[in-house]
């Protein structure tokens, strides 16, 4: 018994240390905090009213010659996983604290504002399944036009090279997940997504079709947003996973692409914006992440029947 009731009080000297050392983390946390802020503000200091998606050459500049003096200069073992863990975590929400810092000085009232083209010419690769997407998606385009392809590269080719305003390709089904092939598509004709549509192809299965743009559209309710990351060593997947997370930008998926699609390492990622800070992920877009495409920022519709 008396064993017992010394392992308990030790154990609670430990829990109270824990407590205490916790606090003390918080606190000391909460005035890095306010560093970060006073640093954010030297940083964009006289572009104040510039609108957040048109960040200046000057801010990154500045951002890249002070930003990494927010992390710890300490070194440590790379054998000690607690304290590198610690510091990578550290370094990783320092990045996302500053861009949220610089996102709020600076104009928002440009991101990402609806706009669709008045012309609606849409073309894509017949079969039963595109027109019930095609029936979907025109619901949103102000009378809409219609031609057909011979295959779906055409559709995105008729589109890069303006004979039509959008046109509609699968992205992913059931059975194989994201279609490696048709994200080469959107890269190779430098397309964007602006709706996509879940359609039942049988009973408990469906295909995931795009409607793709050749320019900068963006409809009411568009909470998701395509990426193309290029990780480099320098620049690991995970820690962009991980800022993109602590800003709010949930990822709902993550593809490793193939290497004949671009020359270096590259993921096409999904992110789910509801609940982010839009304004501090494209900050940090600009600002930290070393190579990306934007493939669309598009809202998520139901096809009905």
């Amino acid at each position: 018994m008396d064993e017992l009731f010394e392992q308990s009080q030790i154990q609670d000297i430990i829990f109270e240390n824990l407590r205490q050392n916790g606090v003390q983390l918080i606190n000391t946390l909460k005035k890095r905090r306010l560093y970060i802020g006073d640093l954010a503000k030297l940083i964009v200091s006289g572009e104040e009213n510039t609108p957040v998606n048109l960040i200046s050459e000057n801010t990154v500049e500045k951002y890249n010659l002070l930003g990494d003096e927010t992390g710890i200069n300490t070194k440590v073992d790379e054998a000690d996983l607690f304290y590198k863990g610690v510091i990578q975590l550290l370094d990783a929400q320092n990045i996302a604290s500053l861009c949220r810092n610089i996102a709020s000085r600076l104009d928002q009232s440009s991101l990402f504002v609806p706009k669709i083209n008045e012309a609606s010419r849409v073309c894509y690769f017949r079969n039963r399944f595109s027109d019930l997407a095609y029936l979907a998606f025109s619901k949103y385009l102000p009378e809409a036009t219609v031609d057909y392809t011979y295959d779906y590269e055409s559709a995105c080719e008729g589109v890069y090279n303006g004979k039509y305003d959008y046109c509609i390709i699968p992205l992913s089904g059931f059975a194989d997940g994201l279609m490696t092939r048709f994200i080469g598509l959107l890269e190779k004709y430098e397309l964007r997504i602006v709706l996509s549509c879940d359609i039942p192809i049988r009973e408990d299965e469906h295909m995931t079709f795009c409607l793709l743009s050749g320019s900068e559209v963006y409809f009411e309710g568009a909470k998701h947003m395509a990426l193309t990351v290029l990780c480099r060593d320098s620049y690991p997947l995970w820690k962009f996973l991980c800022i993109a997370e602590l800003l709010g930008a949930k990822c709902t998926e993550c593809t490793s692409l193939p290497v004949r699609i671009y020359s270096e390492k590259s993921y096409f990622t999904l992110f789910d914006l509801e609940k982010c800070d839009k304004a501090a992920f494209w900050v940090y877009l600009q600002l930290s992440l070393p190579a990306y495409i934007l493939d669309g920022v598009y809202k998520e519709i139901h096809q009905t029947t």
